[in-house]
């Protein structure tokens, strides 16, 4: 359970239909939507990645965040973002201590992005959260490796009921 205080950047890595397959999964959307709703509400920063020449990410995703103060979007020119992870956290002064990520191509650009940003952040709990994550080849999490500052996890932390009750109400504008 998570407190008040407690604040993480939700990394989106390569949710990008045009280009990759395994973006144009519905229960993928549908989870990494979800994902990074959870991240809003949570009010964590939210650092989209993209591959250079892609496309654009999930427009569902973008569409949710548009109006959404603590974004960012970072382009990336191969399968290993780690360094423009840790770039755009750093210029954005998101939180760096704990990263959530998901994205597509599981066993490719999400495992190269990771073991990259885990090497130039060790001190920094990053958890890939694999039902936001997916592979046209299947996901066979065995397979993914884990540096010792990496965890696989099933979502995000449960919001603490404190932290529930400083959500925007439904119908009442978050100014």
């Amino acid at each position: 359970m998570i407190t008040k205080h407690f604040r993480a950047t939700l990394v989106v890595i390569d949710a990008q239909p045009i280009e990759f397959k395994a973006a144009r999964h519905p229960v993928f959307q549908q989870e990494v939507a979800e994902l990074v709703q959870g991240a809003m509400d949570r009010n964590w920063d939210i650092l989209i990645i993209e591959y250079t020449g892609a496309g654009k990410t999930l427009s569902r995703v973008t569409e949710m965040l548009e109006g959404y103060a603590r974004k960012e979007t970072v382009e990336k020119a191969n399968d290993g973002g780690g360094e423009d992870v840790l770039i755009g956290i750093g210029q954005n002064n998101f939180a760096s201590g704990d990263v959530f990520a998901c994205g597509t191509n599981t066993h490719g650009c999400v495992q190269d992005t990771i073991d990259e940003f885990a090497v130039l952040a060790p001190e920094c709990n990053i958890r890939v959260v694999k039902p936001g994550c997916n592979d046209e080849r299947g996901n066979s999490w065995n397979r993914f490796k884990c540096a010792a500052n990496v965890r696989l996890v099933e979502g995000l932390p449960a919001i603490s009921r404190s932290q529930q009750l400083l959500q925007p109400t439904a119908g009442f504008a978050n100014n």
